[in-house]
């Protein structure tokens, strides 16, 4: 706020959240690429109200929906050439927060997808070259509930923008199928959280660059679920538990997730000198490699990171890849060497691991597809190891993998024919 002090009941004009602040307005705002113009990007706001309820509580009221231009088409400096411009500010009523993007099936133009806090629905913007078209609406049911805490929330489209995720504390998530052409909804599921007791306001919700896993924080617990299984709430995993050993004022904690260029899940906390990542979001169970403070920023952050739409989705038919495999620096790191060997392989008897002579020692661990661990073999260079692979084991296929230092460095699959 500049500085500014806010009392309790006075309005903010023309404040936004640009990330996911106050739990009741997560993802209020919205920076896009102007369709056909790069030098033109547009930033989808809302006007942030505090009122006093009747109850003597808060009211967050997230209305008007605005937009500003921004240009860089005669300043290399950028200039905002329309400010708060009133794009919607009717009913129905918007949920607070809730805004997100996602391409066209032309892969240039882009939806603005709201939920609606009346009507149980969506409201649609489209936005092309030529400007904003809608708004458009769509009725649907969804799992409704009596807490009124449902605050800490978290919505998400999948890489490929055919899946749509919406998680709620307290609750649980919504799934749905996206038509990238029509801009339509269709609800598949609704997941129920099984412990309300975990959930507090503050939480949230990623996706693997797949869409098939869907990663839950409820603060103190990530869970995994699978979007393949035939019941998804019957797949989930927990994949990290957390716990405060040394008693910090604000314990290590997990909240909202981000997609980055490297295909890893980054997990923010709310207020905090770390950043968790999940190194293989597209595994099953623990076979993801959730990493504990995998970053540790040089100073705290609050409230995390802005979020980022799937900028890099292209058309239907043509859809690339949300990773970036290109090196992104020019510094000279040293490379990990992918030097296990896993023999024979296919095997249905005993396996033999070999790690060359000069590599570090590792931990070597066997996975099945749900991602449960069956297997630990510590390794040392120069060593050739026999694992006899546990009894009774069924033929199909199995994930391994080598940990250094906390880290996976190397994994693959073995087969029992």
């Amino acid at each position: 706020t500049n500085g500014e002090g806010i009392n309790i009941g006075e309005t903010w004009d023309n404040y936004c959240d640009i990330g996911f602040g106050y739990p009741q307005v997560l993802q209020s705002s919205l920076f896009l690429n102007w369709p056909e113009n790069p030098d033109r990007y547009i930033l989808f706001h809302r006007k942030l109200t505090f009122e006093s309820s009747p109850d003597g509580g808060i009211d967050v009221i997230t209305a008007p929906l605005y937009y500003s231009l921004i240009s860089y088409e005669e300043n290399t400096d950028g200039e905002v050439v329309e400010k708060n411009v009133i794009l919607y500010d009717d009913l129905p009523l918007m949920e607070g927060g809730e805004m997100t993007a996602n391409k066209h099936a032309n892969g240039i133009d882009w939806w603005i997808t709201h939920r609606l806090s009346e009507g149980n629905g969506f409201m649609n913007f489209l936005l092309t070259g030529e400007g904003i078209e809608g708004p458009y609406f769509q009725s649907i049911d969804w799992y409704n509930t009596d807490y009124i805490l449902t605050g800490g929330r978290e919505v998400e489209f999948s890489s490929d923008g055919t899946k749509f995720v919406r998680y709620r504390a307290y609750v649980g998530m919504d799934v749905y199928d996206f038509d990238r052409q029509t801009g339509q909804f269709t609800l598949i599921d609704t997941v129920l959280h099984p412990d309300l007791s975990e959930s507090v306001v503050l939480n949230g919700m990623g996706l693997s660059p797949s869409g098939r896993f869907v990663y839950v924080s409820t603060y103190t617990h990530v869970y995994q679920y699978d979007l393949e299984a035939n019941n998804i709430a019957e797949s989930e995993v927990l994949i990290h538990e957390f716990t405060n050993p040394d008693s910090l004022f604000i314990g290590p904690h997990s909240v909202h997730f981000q997609l980055g260029p490297d295909c890893r899940l980054y997990n923010f906390m709310n207020s905090g000198r770390f950043i968790h990542r999940i190194n293989y979001p597209d595994l099953p169970g623990e076979a993801c490699g959730f990493e504990l403070n995998a970053i540790e920023l040089p100073f705290s952050s609050f409230r995390d990171q802005p979020q980022f739409p799937h900028f890099r989705l292209g058309p239907i038919g043509d859809e690339g890849s949300p990773c970036v495999y290109e090196p992104t620096s020019t510094a000279v790191v040293e490379a990990t060497q992918a030097s296990l060997r896993v023999y024979p392989n296919p095997s249905a008897g005993p396996i033999r691991l070999f790690l060359p002579a000069g590599e570090s020692p590792g931990l070597w661990r066997l996975f099945d597809l749900q991602g449960r661990p069956l297997q630990e073999v510590p390794l040392r260079g120069g060593e050739t190891v026999r694992v006899d692979v546990q009894a009774g084991l069924a033929a199909g296929t199995y994930i391994w993998q080598l940990w250094r230092e906390g880290r996976v460095v190397e994994s693959g699959r073995a087969v029992r024919p």
